[in-house]
């Protein structure tokens, strides 16, 4: 007998739909978006919540967040050849070039991907801040607000993955 809870990459559902966080989950969803994005883009997988997605138990990414990500650096740094040959790469799976060009700009991918982590590490203690003010409210009465605990582990569970992942794309 198998029971799926829908999307295993998703963690929000857990916790809104059914009122738990599986905190076995083995991926989570990167978070990572793209407003708008071309035919090109996604071709690398930008709009699959499946596979943008970040590993949980330690923070790396799959190829679809790391190489989405590159392709727009590459656009917004102004470099349409080199945009042009990844995805000409990607497209003929021509592993060595994108290897090549995976390579030739880690550090523009690591700081998108820091930045996202830090700012995603902001909003969970913004919301760990309210947490803790609903606590001292709900103290007296704990039947006030029965889902807080869970919230909290949710919380706490997503904060772990994010700080692992910029821990992996600390210079």
């Amino acid at each position: 007998l198998f029971l799926s809870y829908g999307t295993s990459s998703n963690v929000h559902s857990f916790l809104i739909v059914f009122g738990f966080v599986d905190e076995s989950m083995t991926e989570c969803f990167s978070e990572i978006t793209f407003p708008d994005p071309s035919d090109r883009h996604k071709a690398f997988g930008c709009e699959e919540r499946a596979i943008m997605v970040f590993s949980c138990a330690d923070g790396s990414m799959t190829s679809a967040v790391y190489d989405s990500v590159l392709y727009d650096v590459l656009g917004k740094q102004h470099q349409p050849k080199e945009q042009d040959a990844f995805y000409t790469a990607h497209i003929r799976e021509d592993l060595e070039t994108m290897d090549a060009m995976r390579r030739k700009y880690a550090g523009s991918v690591a700081h998108v991907i820091r930045n996202h982590a830090t700012s995603k590490l902001k909003e969970l203690d913004l919301k760990w801040k309210r947490i803790e003010e609903l606590r001292a409210e709900v103290s007296l009465d704990c039947d006030a607000n029965p889902n807080l605990e869970v919230i909290a582990r949710h919380n706490s569970f997503l904060r772990g993955v994010f700080l692992k992942v910029k821990a992996g794309v600390e210079p």
